[in-house]
């Protein structure tokens, strides 16, 4: 499998557009950025790529569908001139990189339906590019009971949270560092250390040997 910077980066900051975004322009902000975040690629989630200096872009919507629906995403497909991972790649994009999703459907036991939004295929296409530390800003894809979600309403984010918790749970398992931005509701990255091991009054403490 050959990554469209020709590169296997080691460590990878992935950026969507959810609130904790701002977060990694707080980063970039800082002239000890790399202190901070030690990076070696950036990937972003649809148009990222347009507010953010991103190595890489993933958009699995098809072109086609976005034709004539989705004038922004449009112009991101056929304008870009950064590599942008997408699921079916169209002559009009020229520099769209077609998806992997033979080498990530040969991942043991995974479940597929998972698999259900760009960002969700993003923590995928890590594993299996062998990424060893992954740093997720702006995934929030809400819960009805978070703060950043403003309807309350039950909608299709709540599905994406899910999608998102099972991949960085598989690429744990398989030997990848995850950090998700303490701002982030996604799993619970808000919450303080007091609320932890739900159900437990006195808090276990847990000692790792690594």
């Amino acid at each position: 499998m050959e990554h469209p910077t020709g590169k296997i980066p080691e460590k990878v900051v992935l950026v969507g557009l959810g609130p904790t975004k701002v977060d990694f322009f707080d980063v970039l902000a800082s002239p000890d950025a790399h202190n901070i975040v030690d990076y070696d690629e950036v990937w972003g989630v649809n148009a990222a790529i347009n507010c953010l200096p991103v190595d890489v872009s993933f958009a699995m919507d098809d072109y086609m569908v976005c034709k004539g629906r989705n004038n922004y995403m449009t112009r991101l497909y056929e304008e870009t001139d950064k590599p942008i991972i997408t699921s079916i790649p169209r002559p009009t994009c020229k520099t769209a990189v077609e998806y992997p999703l033979l080498e990530v459907l040969k991942l043991p036991r995974i479940h597929e339906r998972a698999l259900n939004h760009t960002a969700a295929y993003i923590v995928a296409y890590a594993i299996v590019l062998g990424v060893k530390e992954l740093v997720i800003f702006g995934c929030d894809y809400i819960d009805p009971s978070s703060p950043y979600n403003t309807n309350k309403s039950v909608d299709h984010r709540a599905r994406y949270m899910g999608g998102m918790g099972y991949w960085i749970g598989y690429a744990s398992a398989m030997g990848t560092t995850v950090a998700i931005s303490p701002n982030s509701p996604l799993l619970d990255a808000d919450k303080s250390t007091s609320e932890i091991f739900y159900g437990y009054l006195v808090k276990p403490i847990i000692k790792r040997e690594d």
